[in-house]
Formats: structure tokens, sequence, C-alpha cells
């Protein structure tokens, strides 16, 4: 590593480093303070890179009375004494090129050979100060100064000498220690620090900028699992950055880390030698029984008492070796061996000596840094590839991650290869429950099916989702709930329709798990089923019998179950499913499709009969005619297969979608078909004279498409003939309307007070209707607009105005009121609406006509938001007084939805809390 990299991958050493050019500094400035210097710290801590970053940095900014030299990290000719100096004074002229002297068979004369030495370095130093950095300072002492003699020499040089300085590293300062040896405390000691989770993070980008990249988001998340990993040794910190940034395959990685821990074996050896015994049993149950572990748990599995173990205990934790943690809310506290590499060694040196899999070394650190879908894909590789052990080693830590206990899976579900050959279906669960999560309760549904509609569009492929979900929830677990405990209460509870099935079960191999919430949901399924068996009726016992026989259907075909079923709960007006009123029409058409293909006509019919429900309710509030043809065409599978009676009115549904769409010739025709539809029943039916009523309401509803098409002759001969054909007495809303549309008519052909006398004698035919009727003459002015000019629509509207005001007999301020709401909805000009309400007073004067002058005011403060809700003028001001804030809401809703969206009044429906 060459010192630019060494300077750049510099990580949480700065501090320690500053202190020591302090002290270099002062000693070089100072003759008469002596210091030495002693890094310690385990293998792998980083000492060897602090010398080198030591090296590097006086390199970069020489200290001007000091010079450094690095003794190699491995000393193989020092076996004396003098040798070490002789080492030293090579080293001082590496221009020379000497290779040094072999160390020799047998040193007799070792006092002479010292001062010679000494001699030849001191006269070499051309400083003030020297600064020789020793690695491994600790194996040095006990290869080359083995007497009491030796270590009394190199004790009175350190202590005298103040132009040389020894930086000097050991795994511990054991030799310093000791009061009863030559060389104690002779050295100032500094213990590196373990590396916390951000001096990682810090190594990883300063490492990714070395390879001129940037570290991303998901590397520092598994830094941060790797931090943990480590337990702050530096060296395991760095092989595993490495694998995050160079190495795609775990194998690597396995095989860099395996060589780590090769390398420190002697030194695992050791710290696992310290242990006293009766601990060393404690520290053989806490890994060999899973971590973390309680000591109450260590007891069990030792055979003791707590309090026997205690005091054993108690030295791993002071020695460093394991630390404590507790989870939120709860008093025990919970054990880890800190040192994670530790642990790996320890497995496999003494529990799994014989693992096939290159990958046991990294298991833990696997199970905390592959994603779930990463461990399947390297198990897929690796399959294919023949490594059978490793592909199993990542199947099981995918299982142990969502708590899966394979043995209870089934025999050929349970297969390594199965498992992975079906991980993208799990994936898929996996992405349908986040696809909903976050939701609000009401769009949860909603969002449900359209994933589901996007992985599974048939029944079969819901079906085999459904079983393969449920195969692993019956083998899951969380806290103290089993899986095969709580399937069963969801399969049987007769309030969740299969998708909702579906999305329970893949909640339970999913990504969440929380004990609690486990608990409490099977708590209340059993409360439920409790309540099912305490409190039933014989009417409530039948219906839950009925729907559970049914559920064998449903769970047979569960994809068409679940929309049958939501589609219902909607129209329902249920709060659970956020779902449009035209979405609920295309998932009963969707529904209907199903279960005739599977030969349910009992559901069909129920399902068909939802869709009806749910268009017409959706016509009536809702202006989203693409969306209603979709929905209609969704039947077109089994539109032949209808009864008659559902043919007909699947017609007269496409009629009202397809005029909306402005597509008048197809909308005309389709009602000409549903006339002759009903037309041809009418013989052989009892309900002769309603089917007679509803073909003559059809033909009505073909004047107005004429009237569209701008064939107002033929729009009035079809509302003639209609007035003809609806039985005598009956059905007076449906002659009402007609007998306005043929004044409308009429007043295009003639003057309008012939028109009035006309009507006069056609609205004797239908007491209280009388505003039905009225209301549509202002389809006229509408005409005149369109076809003439402002002008000629305020004249036609005044003269219907003048019949209004000549006739007091009538409901004037309810006739006045459907007027308006008629002509705002044919779109007759703000302008003439303002002026023909300018004539008012002259035809109902204030002071006999209050109310009519209130309704005024209120149609002008109706006219002036809409106006400016059209045209997005944000000047407008909402009125203040609440009472007439809701008689403008309410005259809105007499609009119909087309209209409503023309004029900008129908917006998307707030967003609910999550």
């Amino acid at each position: 590593m060459n010192d630019a990299t060494v300077l750049a991958l510099n990580t949480g050493r700065s501090a320690l480093l500053a202190e020591l050019l302090q002290t270099i500094e002062q000693r070089s400035t100072h003759p008469g303070q002596i210091s030495h210097w002693l890094i310690t710290g385990p293998r792998g801590a980083g000492k060897s890179y602090f010398l080198r970053l030591l090296q590097a940095t006086l390199k970069q900014a020489p200290l001007p009375k000091v010079q450094f030299i690095l003794l190699p990290e491995e000393l193989p000719n020092i076996f004396a004494p003098h040798e070490l100096l002789a080492e030293i004074s090579r080293l001082l002229d590496p221009a020379a090129q000497h290779a040094g002297t072999a160390s020799r068979w047998r040193v007799d004369n070792t006092g002479q050979l010292w001062d010679e030495a000494l001699a030849q370095l001191l006269c070499r130093i051309k400083v003030p100060l020297l600064v020789v950095g020793i690695e491994n300072f600790d194996g040095l002492i006990a290869q080359a100064f083995s007497s009491d003699v030796d270590n009394s020499r190199l004790r009175h040089l350190m202590s005298n000498e103040p132009h040389l300085m020894f930086v000097a590293s050991a795994v511990q300062g054991d030799f310093d220690e000791q009061h009863n040896q030559r060389l104690f405390r002779q050295f100032e000691h500094r213990s590196l620090p373990r590396w916390t989770p951000i001096d990682h993070r810090h190594y990883l980008d300063k490492r990714a900028k070395q390879q001129g990249s940037t570290a991303t988001t998901q590397q520092f998340n598994r830094i941060d699992a790797y931090s943990r990993y480590t337990g702050g040794n530096a060296r395991a910190a760095a092989v595993l950055a490495a694998t995050i940034l160079d190495v795609n395959d775990p194998l690597d990685g396995a095989d860099d880390l395996d060589a780590a821990i090769e390398k420190m074996s002697d030194y695992y050896r050791a710290l696992i030698a310290r242990i006293p015994d009766n601990t060393k049993k404690l520290f053989d149950a806490l890994v060999r029984g899973g971590e973390p572990a309680s000591q109450t748990e260590l007891a069990e599995r030792t055979g003791a008492r707590q309090n026997d173990i205690s005091r054993a205990f108690a030295w791993l934790v002071d020695n460093g070796y394991v630390n404590e943690s507790r989870e939120p809310g709860q008093k025990t506290k919970h054990y880890r061996v800190q040192d994670r590499l530790l642990v790996q060694f320890y497995r496999m040196r003494y529990l799994h000596p014989g693992q096939r899999s290159r990958l046991a070394v990294m298991a833990d650190l696997l199970a905390d840094t592959l994603s779930f879908s990463e461990k399947w894909q390297f198990a897929r590789r690796y399959a294919g590839q023949g490594l059978e052990p490793e592909a199993q080693t990542l199947v099981e830590l995918a299982l142990q991650e969502r708590q899966i206990d394979a043995t209870l899976l089934p025999p050929e579900f349970g297969a390594i290869q199965r498992l992975i050959s079906d991980h993208d279906l799990w994936l898929q669960h996996d992405n349908i429950v986040a696809t909903v999560s976050g939701q609000s309760m009401g769009k949860v549904l909603h969002k449900l099916m359209e994933a589901i509609f996007k992985h599974y569009p048939t029944d079969d492929s819901f079906k085999a989702a459904i079983e393969h979900v449920a195969t692993l929830a019956r083998a899951s677990h969380c806290g103290d709930v089993l899986g095969s405990d709580l399937v069963p209460l969801v399969e049987q509870n007769w309030i969740f329709c299969p998708a909702e099935i579906y999305l329970h079960f893949c909640s339970m191999s999913g990504v969440n798990r929380d004990s609690s919430k486990w608990q409490l949901f099977k708590q209340a399924l059993e409360k439920t089923m409790q309540l099912d068996a305490d409190a039933l009726s014989p009417t409530r016992a039948a219906a839950i019998e009925q729907h559970r026989l049914q559920m064998k259907a449903f769970m047979d075909a569960p994809l068409t179950a679940s929309l049958h079923e939501l589609s219902l709960r909607r129209l329902k007006g249920s709060k659970h499913i956020d779902i449009p009123l035209f979405k609920a029409a295309d998932w009963a058409a969707r529904a209907a499709v199903g279960w005739q293909a599977v030969g349910e006509d009992e559901l069909q019919a129920q399902a068909i009969k939802t869709f009806f429900r749910s268009f017409i309710k959706s016509h009536q509030m809702e202006y989203v005619p693409e969306q209603h043809l979709a929905a209609l065409d969704q039947l077109r599978p089994i539109e032949l297969k209808l009864d008659i009676w559902d043919k007909v009115r699947l017609l007269e549904c496409r009629a009202i979608t397809l005029g909306n769409l402005g597509q008048t010739a197809d909308a005309y025709q389709a009602l000409e078909s549903a006339r002759s539809e009903w037309l041809a029943m009418t013989p052989t039916t009892d309900y002769s004279e309603e089917l007679l009523a509803h073909a003559a309401l059809i033909l009505g509803k073909m004047a107005s498409c004429q009237g569209g098409m701008n064939h107002p002759d033929q729009a009035l001969g079809l509302h003639q003939q209609a007035i003809t054909e609806i039985p005598s007495g009956a059905y007076l809303d449906d002659l009402a309307w007609n007998l306005g549309q043929i004044a409308r008519y009429r007043l295009a052909e003639t003057d309008a007070s012939a028109v009035w006398l006309e009507l006069d004698t056609a609205l004797a035919q239908v007491p209280g209707y009388e505003t039905k009727a009225i209301q549509h003459l202002g389809d006229a002015v509408a005409d005149a607009a369109k076809h003439d000019s402002p002008a000629k629509a305020f004249a036609a509207g005044l003269d219907i105005l003048q019949g209004l005001a000549e006739r007091p007999h009538l409901p004037t301020e309810a006739a006045l009121r459907g007027l308006w709401i008629g002509m705002i909805e044919m779109a007759v000009p703000w302008g003439v609406l303002r002026d023909l309400l300018g004539e008012w007073p002259q035809l109902w004067p204030v002071a006999e006509h209050s109310q009519v002058h209130q309704l005024k005011e209120i149609l002008l403060a109706w006219l002036a938001k809409l106006e400016a809700v059209q045209t997005g003028d944000t000047r407008y001001q909402a009125p203040d007084d609440p009472d007439l804030v809701t008689t403008l809401t309410a005259l809105e809703q007499a609009l119909s939805p087309k209209t409503r969206h023309r004029l900008g009044l129908l917006k998307p429906a707030a967003p609910e809390k999550t």
C-alpha cells in the first residue's frame, strides 16, 4: 500500500496520531524528556497500519529534527540484542542497498557486540531524534532479549539515550507491566480504539473514492451491519469493505474472511485459553446454543442456577468478551460475543470443523447483510454451479430470516431445489405486501387487487399463489404464535374473502414480524370464532353455514370470488374498501364472467345484480364514461348467454355510456335494440304494462339522441309517439319529461303563447309533476344559443318566463329553480342566464314575491361560483353565510355528473390518513 493510499484511508486514528506526533516533536526539542510508545491491540486492530500511517505522515510533512525508520513486520534475522541495533543502522542508509549481516550461530561476547553496534548506530544518527517503529515487540523481546542481562542493556538504552525513541506495537503489553521484570514501565501504553459504526462508514466512503466511485445507500446499509459483525476489528472491517465494493460473490468474501481468521488463529486460541475453566463453559454454551442469550438461558443450558454462574459470567463482561443489550420495554439483559470473528473461529474449529459449506464461516454476516432476494439469487447461482452446500446455507438463512421452520414444510415443497425454483413467487408475495404497506385502511384492498391482477390474472394462478403462501405460513412462527395454529383460524373465518386470506398469509411469511401484532390478531380471530359460536341465532347460523359452503367455490376460484365479494362490499358502502363505484362495477363484471366459466350460475346472477346496481349508482354520481365502457366490455364474453332481462339492461347501460362519450348514433342503435327486445317480450310475460312503459321510456331516450344529432323533427315525432305508449294514469314522471321535450321542440316552430296553451292542457295529465315538464323548456333556450345567438336565446327564455309569470297557479319557485338547473345542464351562456335573472323583478315584483327575489339572489351567487370554478378565477371568494353555502351545494348535487365534470366541480377525494 503506497503512502497516498495509507493517508487517504486513515480512519479513526487521527486523534492518536496527533498525540504521538506532538510527543515526537516535544522529544526532538527537549532531549531530556525521554519517552517511548507501545501501541497495543488485538490482532487485526490496525497496529501495523498505524505505524505505516506514522511513516507516511512524517514523509509527507517531515518534522525538522526527526528521522523515522520502520523495521520489517517480521524480523527473522534478529536473535541477539546487538542484531537489533545493527538492523536499525542498516535501515538508516537505505540507499546503500546493504542486505545486512546474517545471524551468528553462537554469540559469546554479547556485551562487546552490543557496545560496538550501539556506537555504530549513534555515529550514524544525524538528527536530534531517531524514531524507530518496531512491530510485534513482544515477540522480538522473547526472540532476542531472552536474559535479564539483555533486558537490562535495552532498559539502559531506552532510559538514557535522548536521540532514540521507540514506537513499538504488541498484542499485549504484559512484558512492560511486571514489576519484577527489567523493562517495567519503559513505555507509555496506548491502546488502539475499536472502530465505531461511523468509522466503518468513513472507511467504506474513502475506499470507494480510492476506486473512483461513490458508495451507495445499499453499501452503507451493509457496512452498518458489518460494523456489528466485526466487533470494531479494523482488519476484518477492511476485508469486508472490500467484499462490499469489489466482490459480487459471497464465496470470494468468505475465502478472504477465512484467510483473515486463519491468520488470527493464534490470537484467538490465546483469547480462548485465557478464559477460566468455568467461564469457558459459559462461553461455549453461549456460542453453541445461539446468541443473544440471557444469563437465565445460559444457566439452563449448563444445568446450573443463575446465581451459580453469575460470578463466572461476569468475567466475560469485565474482560470485553461479551456485550449486553436490552429489548425496548424489557428488563432482561441479553448477551452476545462482541468479536464476531472470534465466534466464527470457534464454530469453525470446535463446533463444525467438518462443515462442507464454504459460506458457513460468514453465515451470521450473510444473514445480516444480504437482502432476502439476494440470498435466493446466490442460492440459485450456486445450485446451478453444483455448489449444493453453499446453496443450502443461503436457503437456510433465508428461511431463518422469515422464521420458517424447514422441518414443517412438506417434503416435496421443502426440497432445496424446489424452494430455489419457487423463490420468485415468494418475492412476489413480498412485493404485493409492500404495495399495500402504508396505505389507508380503505385503499389497502384496492391496491391489493390491482397487484393481484398484475401477478395472478387467472383463478388458477391465484389459487396456486394462495396454496404456496399458505404452506409457508403454516411453517412460520413469530414469538409464541405458531403459523400452524393461525392458518386454520384465518381459513375458517367467514368474514375474509380469498384476497384477504392471501394477504394475511403473505404477512405471516413476510418482512415485518411483530410478535405482539401476531398475538393480537390470533386473539381477535379466536374471539370472532367464539362469538359466532355463543351468539348464534338460527338465522345467523344458517347464513354463516351458507357462506362457509360458498367458501369452497370461493377458494376454487379465488380471484373471481374476491372480485365478487369486494364489489358487493363497496356497493353496500363499506369503509374498508375505498374504490370508485365504476371500479366496483368493473370487478362485478369480471366476477360474473369468472363464475360463468366454472358453472356457478347462482353466483353469476348475484355478480350481475351487483354490476347493474354499481353501474347505475356510478352513473348517478361519477362521470367516467371511458371506465363505464370498459366495465361493460368486461361482460362481452358472456353477453349472449345472459337472460333477456339482463341483456336489455346491458344495452341501455351501453347507450347511456355511448351518449356520454358523444357517440350519439351508436347510443341510438343500442336503445333501438333494447326497445325491440322489450317489445318482443311483451306478449310472453305477465308484466306487459311495465314492459310497454319501459319501451316508451326508451323511445323518449331515442328521441333525445335524435335531438343530439340535430334532427329536431324526428325527436319531436318520437316524443309524441312515446306519450301515446305510456299507460294512462301511470308513470307520470316519464310522461312529464316527454311533454316538456315536446314543448321544447314546439317553441322552435311556433310562438311561445301558443306553446304555453298546449302545455296548459298537457300539464293537466301530470298533476304534481308540472315542474318536471316546465324545466325542459329551458332546453329551447340552449337550442337557440347553440344554433342561433345569445340574443335569440335571451328572447326565448324571456318568452318562457312571461308564460310562467302569467300562470300563478303553477309552482313558480320550483319551476324557476328547475329551469335554471336545466339551462346550466344544457350549457346556456352565463350572460344569458344573468340577463334573464335581471328580468325577474319586472315579472315578479319584489314586494309581492319576496321568496322569488331570495331565489334570484341565490341563483346569482350560484352562477358567480360556477363561472369562477369553470374559468379558474382565483379572485372569487366563497360566501360566508353557511346556509347559503349549504344551498349552493344542494343545487350542485342536482346537476348530473357530466355537467359537474364539465364545470370542474368533480374533484378527486382527499387522501385518507394512513
